[in-house]
C-alpha cells in the first residue's frame, strides 16, 4: 500500500533541496523510494540510499543551474577574472541567460541577448570597452532599450545618464523639445519630485515646467 512505511521513517527530513513527503514504493530488491518535494516546486521520487548518501539533493534543477552558470562563465580567452570589467561582462550575460537572475525578466525574458562577438570571448568585450571610453565609475548602457548588447548599441554612461535611458522614464515635450523629467529638472533647476507631483496633480506640461517654485520664506 502506498504510504505504508516499512523500515526507517524519513517523512519531513530535508536532504539538500529535497524534503521527504511519503514512501512511494519498494522495488524487487526491497529498496525504498520516497516521494520528495524540491525547493523549486517539482516533485521527484528518489531511492532512500541516494538521499542519505547525498548523491541526490535536488530534482535536477541544481545540475541545470550549474550547467547554465558554466555556459555563462565559458569564454575562449579572457585573462581578466576578478576585474571590474570582467564582472560587468559576466553580469551582462547573467541578465540575459540565467533565469534565476533577479533582472532576467527585464532582459533575457524580453529576448535581449549578448552578441556572439562578446558572449564567449571576454577579450573582445574588453577591447571594445577600452576603445569606447570605459573608465571606473561608468556602467554599460544600451542605446536602444529593446536592442541587444552589441558594439553598435552600447555605450558607457554615468548612473544619471542610465536613469535617463530607462523604459520607465517619463518624457515631456515642451516648445518643441523632448526631455526626460529629470533632464527638465536640471534645466529648470527644479526638483524632479516637484515636477512629478505637479503632473500627478493634473497640471499641464506647460504649467508644470513654467510655473516658478513658490518661495515659502516670503509666503507669510
Amino acid at each position: 500500500m502506498k504510504g505504508k512505511i516499512r523500515g526507517k521513517d524519513i517523512t519531513g527530513n530535508v536532504y539538500g533541496r529535497l524534503t521527504a513527503i511519503e514512501l512511494s514504493y519498494r522495488d524487487e530488491k526491497s529498496n525504498s523510494f520516497w516521494l520528495c518535494k524540491c525547493e523549486c516546486g517539482n516533485d521527484t521520487t528518489v531511492r532512500i540510499g541516494d538521499l542519505g548518501s547525498g548523491n541526490t539533493t535536488s530534482c535536477g534543477c541544481y545540475r541545470e543551474e550549474q550547467s547554465n552558470k558554466a555556459l555563462i562563465e565559458r569564454s575562449t580567452t579572457h585573462g581578466g577574472h576578478g576585474t571590474r570589467l570582467y564582472d560587468i561582462w559576466r553580469s551582462m550575460k547573467q541578465r540575459c541567460y540565467y533565469k534565476k537572475h533577479i533582472s532576467y525578466e527585464s532582459y533575457g525574458g524580453r529576448g535581449i541577448k549578448v552578441c556572439q562577438e562578446w558572449e564567449n570571448d571576454f577579450s573582445n568585450f574588453r577591447d571594445w570597452a577600452k576603445s569606447s571610453g570605459y573608465s571606473k565609475g561608468l556602467s554599460i548602457d544600451r542605446i536602444d532599450n529593446d536592442g541587444n548588447y552589441e558594439p553598435n548599441n552600447c555605450k558607457w554612461s554615468t548612473v544619471k545618464e542610465q536613469s535617463n535611458n530607462r523604459r520607465s522614464n517619463r518624457f515631456l515635450t515642451h516648445k518643441g523639445e523632448t526631455k526626460t523629467l529629470s533632464e527638465w529638472a536640471d534645466v529648470l533647476d527644479i526638483n524632479d519630485n516637484t515636477l512629478s507631483m505637479r503632473l500627478n496633480s493634473g497640471w499641464s506640461v506647460e504649467r508644470t515646467l513654467e510655473e516658478p517654485v513658490r518661495s515659502y520664506k516670503n509666503a507669510t
